[in-house]
């Protein structure tokens, strides 16, 4: 168990809690946030996330967030305490339009994602998804800490089938930017 110092401070980080199963509310309401935001970095996280396990991800990924990076990820401990979700450490540009490896614990260094646009409504539910290949294409920096962190995706999330035709439209979108 990871848990931060009594006392540490993430000031530099802002916290923004999604509704996993409202994409269009919280899109708005993460691009309002974004925009008014004065912090370096912003940390996503499912509302059944507490204090506790929120504290040790940010503890954990603002300690390994270099000056260069874009989004700092995050191994997942998943929905199944005993299936970890295991990352790849580098985040190649077809591997991204296959799936969104990245997921969460993420942390977004909040200028660059103010320079892609921020969040796009017509993503829906893959709206991190898309982020990420907008994030990609831009030339941001990934950077992995194999680590497995609680934060990740909720139990509510969305069933990789409504999610399905979702991505395929953001994987679309990435290609014609790409012009492929």
């Amino acid at each position: 168990r990871i848990a931060p110092p009594q006392g540490t401070r993430f000031d530099d980080v802002a916290v923004l809690v999604v509704d996993d199963t409202a994409s269009s509310t919280s899109v708005e309401a993460l691009n309002k946030a974004l925009a008014s935001t004065p912090a370096t970095w912003l940390l996503l996280v499912s509302r059944e996330v507490n204090e506790a396990q929120r504290d040790a991800v940010l503890y954990v990924l603002s300690g390994a967030a270099r000056s260069d990076d874009d989004v700092v990820f995050a191994d997942e401990a998943g929905t199944n305490p005993h299936s970890p979700i295991l990352k790849s450490p580098a985040v190649g540009p077809h591997t991204l339009l296959s799936y969104d490896v990245v997921g969460r614990p993420a942390l977004l260094r909040a200028d660059t994602l103010r320079r892609v646009g921020g969040f796009s409504l017509d993503a829906g539910r893959a709206y991190e998804h898309d982020v990420y290949l907008r994030l990609s294409e831009a030339g941001g920096t990934f950077h992995h800490v194999p680590i497995v962190l609680p934060a990740g995706r909720s139990a509510a999330q969305p069933a990789a089938s409504r999610l399905a035709g979702q991505t395929a439209r953001v994987v679309r979108a990435a290609l014609g930017r790409r012009g492929w």
